[in-house]
């Protein structure tokens, strides 16, 4: 799972240049990665590779990832923008807190918009989205759902059920976006969670009680008729697909990263 992730995370699309540093004599070694990468089609030169031991030490290959970011980022293009359609998009669906059916209806209709154009739609086996039957039900005309790929497994178009091997919400996180997630749209009807470092999370609620004591960081608030929530939601999506709103706290930093050990990790 924790290669998963890893691998995830380098040859996500929005990550232009990426580089693996590792200890020197950890299990999963630079070797690993390499070789991995390349069984995978992925060249290991579009990556930067340092060790901490092989390079001299910590101030050693502090500054040699220093030269080497220097480097290629100088070397990149200048970003583009192009228009799309929502097909392209790679969105995870989250809730925490209270989910009313209401909430629940609405994100299922933004699951179904998406899929239906064709775009990627993960969303997670634990938390209060897949135990609401109106969820399931207006969704997957079941309340019987499993795990359709494993944790931060990469996710092709359609809707997939990320596995989940603890309910720790950053752990949740980070596997869903190894998936090739370009968005997360989290309901929350109690208080706001964690972004990610890379992909923005866009927070939203329709608890009033939530949005008296959050507004600052939240993006949108359901209101009105709840037939039209997922409408609401579809354009904020669609404003920060084209970068042209910016997820309160991914603005202010409140980002968090951790990789799962699964149920069987221990620390020491």
């Amino acid at each position: 799972m924790v290669t998963r992730a890893v691998l995830g995370h380098v040859a996500h699309p929005l990550v232009a240049v990426a580089l693996m540093l590792e200890h020197g004599c950890e299990k999963t070694h630079n070797d690993y990665y390499r070789n991995t990468l390349t069984s995978r089609g992925l060249p290991p030169e579009r990556y930067g590779w340092a060790s901490v031991q092989a390079d001299g030490g910590i101030e050693s290959v502090t500054r040699r990832v220093e030269d080497w970011a220097r480097t290629a980022t100088d070397r990149l293009p200048p970003p583009h923008r192009s228009l799309s359609h929502a097909g392209t998009l790679r969105v995870a669906i989250a809730a925490a807190g209270t989910l009313t059916d209401d909430a629940a209806l609405a994100l299922a209709r933004v699951a179904s918009v998406l899929v239906s154009a064709g775009a990627a739609v993960v969303v997670p086996e634990t938390g209060p989205l897949l135990a609401s039957p109106a969820f399931c039900n207006a969704l997957l005309r079941s309340a019987q759902v499993r795990a359709t790929i494993g944790y931060a497994e990469a996710a092709s178009s359609g809707f997939h059920v990320m596995q989940c091997p603890t309910t720790h919400w950053v752990e949740t996180l980070t596997g869903m976006v190894a998936t090739g997630v370009e968005i997360v749209l989290m309901y929350t009807g109690s208080r706001p969670v964690q972004g990610h470092r890379m992909v923005p999370v866009v927070q939203i609620t329709a608890d009033e009680t939530a949005y008296r004591r959050y507004a600052d960081d939240l993006d949108l608030v359901l209101g009105g008729e709840p037939a039209w929530w997922h409408t609401a939601m579809l354009d904020l999506l669609s404003r920060v697909a084209s970068r042209s709103y910016e997820p309160k706290l991914y603005g202010q930093g409140n980002t968090d990263f951790q990789l799962t050990r699964g149920l069987l990790g221990v620390s020491t």
